[in-house]
């Protein structure tokens, strides 16, 4: 596939990914791009409006308006998160998910960590492996073709966090399955390593959340689809 065919799928592989998506769950998304309290959006005019907010920050620097892939290499950039030409959306999107998420927790005790290592294994994750590549920093360049079942807990971590931050109101399904734990300490740093790289005015604090939210709903649905292995316990 050519760069500009990689380029105009990513905005329409993202229309068809809220056409799937459960409607509770576009209502941050529509929040963090409309304003609170918005009516009926179609999925065109939410691609659409992103695309817009994206191309406010480096529209001047492309000659033409932004695909979304073109938004995610930029948060990528703000983020000094390596990508490759020929990855798709959904491998740049989990390279940020491993960044931010290694840089929190290193700055976190054993203590903080614990709940989330509970997390993890409470769905069958290995959860000493994946603290050891967190420590390690080497998560990131397992990201793109990591487990859906480890990266969705990580999109989900990171999206509670980034909305909490950003003082969001519509979190619908987000905070469930043990994630009021980011009512802690994790949520905190989390949200200090968003900050950290919103250096560009504000419509960075529209964008990183934005792709943050749409990289949790493609691994939500990604894992729609994933049947876990059977290890035989009855």
């Amino acid at each position: 596939m050519s760069g500009k065919e990689l380029l105009r799928r990513s905005s329409e592989r993202l229309c068809e990914l809220f056409a799937r998506t459960d409607p509770g769950d576009l209502g941050l998304l529509k929040e963090y791009n409309f304003g609170e309290h918005t009516g009926e959006i179609t999925c065109e005019e939410l691609v659409a409006r992103i695309r817009y907010n994206g191309s406010n920050t480096i529209a001047h620097l492309l000659g033409r308006d932004a695909e979304y892939l073109d938004i995610v290499r930029d948060v990528a950039a703000k983020m000094k998160v390596e990508w490759s030409p020929e990855e798709d959306e959904e491998a740049v999107e989990k390279r940020i998910l491993g960044v931010i998420f290694t840089r929190a927790w290193k700055k976190m005790s054993p203590a903080e960590r614990e709940p989330i290592e509970q997390l993890f294994a409470g769905q069958g994750v290995e959860a000493e492996k994946i603290s050891t590549l967190l420590v390690e920093g080497t998560i990131v360049n397992f990201m793109p073709t990591i487990s859906y079942l480890v990266a969705w807990n990580i999109a989900r971590i990171v999206a509670v966090a980034a909305a909490r931050q950003a003082g969001a109101e519509a979190l619908g399904g987000l905070v469930s399955g043990g994630l009021n734990v980011l009512l802690g300490p994790l949520g905190v740093i989390l949200g200090i390593v968003v900050v950290a790289i919103d250096l560009a005015g504000p419509a960075y604090r529209k964008i990183i959340p934005t792709v943050l939210q749409i990289a949790y709903l493609r691994q939500k649905a990604a894992m729609a689809g994933f049947t876990p292995p059977d290890t035989g316990d009855n």
